[in-house]
Parts: C-alpha cells; sequence; structure tokens
C-alpha cells in the first residue's frame, strides 16, 4: 500500500488542502473515496480515475475536478487541484504541478544535508 501526503509548502499552506476546503462536503466525501483508491491502487490505478499530464504529473478525475499529484518512491504526493470549466487541461495548473513537485523535491534534498 502506497502512502498519501498533501504537500505543505515552506509557508505552511496546502494548495491542495486550500482546494478542499473549497468542496462541498458531498464533493469532499467523493475526492477523498478517491485517494484512498489511489492509496490502495497507486501505479495501478487508471482511466477513468486518473490519468497522465505531463513529465511525471499525474491527476485524478473526480466529477468536474482535477487534482494533481506525483510519485515519490512509495509516496502520493498531492500538490494542487482544480474545477475543470472545459475539457482540456488547463495548462497553467500543469506548470503550477511542475513547479510544486520541482519545490517538493528541492525541500527533501536540502533537508537530508
Amino acid at each position: 500500500m502506497n502512502k498519501l501526503i498533501l504537500y505543505v509548502r515552506q509557508n505552511g499552506r496546502s494548495p491542495t488542502g486550500d482546494f478542499l476546503e473549497l468542496l462541498s462536503q458531498e464533493d469532499k466525501i467523493r475526492v477523498l473515496a478517491k485517494f484512498h483508491l489511489l492509496e490502495e491502487k497507486g501505479h495501478l490505478l487508471v482511466r477513468p480515475h486518473t490519468d497522465t499530464a505531463r513529465n511525471g504529473i499525474r491527476y485524478l478525475r473526480i466529477k468536474k475536478y482535477r487534482i494533481f499529484y506525483f510519485f515519490d518512491k512509495k509516496i502520493i504526493v498531492m500538490v494542487n487541484g482544480y474545477e475543470k470549466k472545459k475539457d482540456a487541461l488547463d495548462k497553467n495548473e500543469i506548470q503550477r504541478a511542475e513547479m510544486l513537485r520541482t519545490e517538493y523535491l528541492t525541500t527533501i534534498v536540502s533537508s537530508k544535508i
């Protein structure tokens, strides 16, 4: 089984946590159920539940929401989410996910020094 975490930035904020706070209770339950499924299945979870954005960034597909994550060995790092307004993925949100992954990996490396 994998471990799922919400990335927390140096300022103490979690972009995914902030996103979850905006959801209705019903949608939050739906998202948390999908988080649990991702923890259970890890890399084996595929469409229609999840898909690849680019450069190792993946996303959960939950109704009208997209939540980006990546794998750090057996850790699933949730980095950001948004409510989709059109069929195509929001390029700005993908770039944000990539930036947050770089930030996470830099923080992990510097904490080991």
